[in-house]
C-alpha cells in the first residue's frame, strides 16, 4: 500500500439481488436487497489527479474552500 491508502471494507449490492429498498429511521434499519461485504483499498489519488477528469474516469478531483481547519494527527 501506498502512503494516505486506507484499507476498509464496503458492502456491494449483489447482481442476483432483483429489489433493493434500504429503510432506515431511529434507531433501525431494513434492507430488502442481497448484499456482499468485501475488502478494499482507497488510494489517495490527490496527487495524481490530472488523470482522473469526467472525460477518462467520468469523475474529477476538486478543490472546495473550508473554514474547517486540517485535522492534527495526535500521538499519545
Amino acid at each position: 500500500m501506498a502512503v494516505g491508502d486506507v484499507p476498509t471494507k464496503l458492502e456491494f449490492v449483489l447482481p442476483t439481488s432483483k429489489v433493493n429498498i434500504r429503510v432506515v429511521a431511529h434507531g433501525a434499519e431494513a434492507n430488502t436487497g442481497k448484499h456482499e461485504e468485501k475488502d478494499v483499498i482507497i488510494h489517495d489519488a490527490r496527487n495524481e489527479r490530472s488523470k482522473y477528469t469526467m472525460e477518462t474516469a467520468g469523475f474529477e478531483l476538486v478543490d472546495h474552500p473550508t473554514k474547517v481547519p486540517k485535522f492534527q494527527i495526535l500521538l499519545t
